[in-house]
């Protein structure tokens, strides 16, 4: 039997030589930013940048792969791209799936999610959202695979969202049960078909804003706001202690998963990869708390001062909300 490829190795190799998953456009950042009515999140966000930040109990962090255990009684597998110049798609669409379940686990509120979709790994449709992304908001410029940031951001406040069910329509039947990466190349170059677009503004992310810094970009994580990160900084694919170093360029969109302070005053953001089981080892990750967690597949640590540099250069970060605004929101375990 041939050995099955290893394609996340593979892709971080193609990332490493300059693929570009990722697309940098600052022109095309400010021209979505014009588009919104508080385009950063220095304002959106103005109540959760003044606060105490000791409100959030950061020592013992805000890690969204626990709302998954809590809501859908497992926690999900990383996304895995394979081939695909897909990123911006796969980080956009699990951060969503990431915002509906924290919405559920830290405040009962929020949209209800169908049994089903506690089976399927991830829930939110990554073919839409990139479509959109290209095609619906890129106007269908770039040739080959990737996208802008800021147009996945768009897309999913304007277009909306399909999940991984079968969708049937005026007698056609769409079944986005399982991911497949001809179709994203399909709706990444013509578009989501024009029959399933209504549907999907029935389900759109509410509010998204510009994020400007690290500090921001670690608040709005401990509020359960989710940031999908758009940058050419790379990383070692072996983590120690849960973190993993900044090393080569890759331009690559990851989504974060939550965000705290580890042993000895590390305030870190957690990064999910969309290329399986990458990185690889030491997943132990130990809060200032004291408490001990495992992290999950594709999940791993970053050092704020290296994301603080990632929001600054590569001017893509995005946060998401489910409501109208950005509030200070605590769990109701914390109260």
């Amino acid at each position: 039997m041939a050995k099955a490829k290893n394609w996340a190795a593979e892709w971080v190799r193609k990332l490493n030589a300059g693929a570009r998953d990722w697309v940098y456009d600052p022109a095309q950042v400010e021209a979505i930013c014009a588009t919104l009515p508080q385009p950063v999140f220095s304002l959106a966000g103005a109540k959760i940048m003044d606060a105490d930040e000791k409100i959030w109990n950061a020592e013992d962090g805000s890690l969204f792969f626990e709302c998954e255990t809590r809501v859908l009684g497992h926690t999900m597998r990383a996304n895995d791209q394979t081939t695909r110049g897909s990123c911006v798609g796969h980080g956009f669409s699990r951060n969503i799936q990431d915002l509906m379940v924290n919405d559920i686990a830290i405040r009962g509120e929020g949209e209800e999610i169908p049994a089903e979709f506690s089976r399927v790994d991830p829930f939110v449709s990554v073919e839409a959202t990139y479509g959109f992304s290209r095609v619906e908001i890129g106007g269908g410029r770039i040739k080959g695979d990737g996208s802008v940031g800021a147009w996945a951001a768009k897309a999913v406040q304007k277009c909306g969202v399909l999940y991984r069910i079968v969708y049937e329509i005026d007698g056609k039947k769409y079944d986005l049960r399982k991911r497949s990466a001809a179709r994203e190349g399909e709706w990444g170059k013509r578009g989501v078909p024009d029959p399933l677009e209504p549907t999907a503004r029935e389900h759109p992310v509410r509010t998204i804003t510009l994020a400007g810094d690290g500090e921001q970009v670690w608040r709005a994580n401990l509020n359960w706001y989710p940031t999908p990160f758009c940058s050419s900084q790379g990383f070692t694919t072996t983590r120690r202690g849960g973190f993993c170093e900044p090393r080569g360029t890759w331009h690559h969109c990851m989504g974060s998963c939550g965000a705290g302070i580890a042993k000895g005053g590390r305030k870190f953001i957690l990064l999910r990869q969309s290329h399986g089981d990458s990185p690889t080892g030491g997943a132990m990750l130990v809060l200032e708390s004291g408490r001990e967690v495992t992290l999950p597949e594709g999940v791993f640590a970053v050092e704020l001062d290296v994301i603080d540099s990632m929001v600054r250069r590569g001017k893509d970060t995005w946060v998401m909300s489910g409501h109208e605004g950005f509030q200070i929101r605590l769990p109701k375990w914390y109260m």
